[in-house]
């Protein structure tokens, strides 16, 4: 969706108050490099690092040495280079300059991966194989353990759901969940007092014929003048007990 981010980026800049300038340059930068256009790319990331006006200087903002800048310059400068194969003198320049930009990140971050890693390939590049070796070392070096890490975040994720959700590259906060600010806290369940007793339910029997007689007492009333045995024993019918043979039948069987 890069063509979004375009026309996104260029109602940003047109809002009143618009946005930061440094800001649109920068994402401008990084949509440009991803849609080939590596020419304004480095334009628009030199741009950030060079550039001075009225604004950077009143809030005391200094992105010359911003190595997420520097890195990213680096590697459109190096990306550029195998573009120009057709003119060895221009893809030289542009190596050099991306070797340039990648220094720059070490004086200011002796242990960033980014650049040890590119460095050990445009070393690469222009067969100095001591540069190179030496820069895949540092990066090895400095690499972190990925399973360890991936580990620890999943273990610290999972002990606080609140980090979890705000750790998000996209956070979204419920405004009216319970206890948010400015909403009543949620309601404290009542416990027993002390010196009080619950009666556990023991059965289901019991609670299944309480919601039976209630729901037959909604579909057919009870009439005024009722079985009492049907409200003591929560509509379970009583087993009848056999009927006594009658004498007469006793007799007849016997005289039989």
């Amino acid at each position: 969706r890069l063509e979004d981010a375009v026309i996104a980026l260029q109602r940003a800049s047109k809002f009143d108050p618009p946005a930061p300038r440094w800001t649109v340059t920068w994402l401008n930068g990084l949509v440009n490099k991803q849609n080939g256009y590596l020419d304004q790319a480095i334009k628009e990331f030199r741009s950030i690092l060079e550039d001075k006006y009225p604004e950077i200087e009143t809030r005391g903002f200094d992105f010359s040495k911003d190595y997420e800048v520097i890195n990213e310059l680096g590697q459109t400068l190096f990306e550029r280079s195998k573009q120009a194969r057709s003119n060895p003198d221009q893809q030289r320049e542009l190596v050099a300059g991306a070797i340039d930009q990648f220094k720059k990140t070490l004086a200011l971050d002796s242990e960033n991966l980014a650049a040890h890693y590119n460095l050990s390939l445009l070393y690469r590049n222009i067969a100095d194989k001591t540069k190179a070796e030496y820069h895949q070392a540092q990066h090895e070096k400095y690499r972190p353990d990925d399973n360890a890490r991936d580990r620890a975040i999943a273990n610290a994720r999972r002990a606080n759901p609140a980090a979890d959700n705000a750790a998000q590259s996209i956070v979204i906060y419920p405004l009216n969940r319970p206890g948010a600010f400015e909403l009543p806290p949620p309601p404290v369940l009542q416990t027993p007092s002390e010196g009080t007793t619950t009666q556990p339910i023991t059965g289901g029997g019991t609670l299944r014929r309480c919601l039976h007689r209630s729901r037959l007492s909604l579909v057919n009333p009870r009439p005024r003048h009722s079985n009492p045995r049907w409200d003591r024993h929560l509509l379970v019918p009583q087993p009848q007990a056999p009927a006594q043979r009658s004498q007469n039948n006793s007799d007849f069987s016997s005289n039989r």
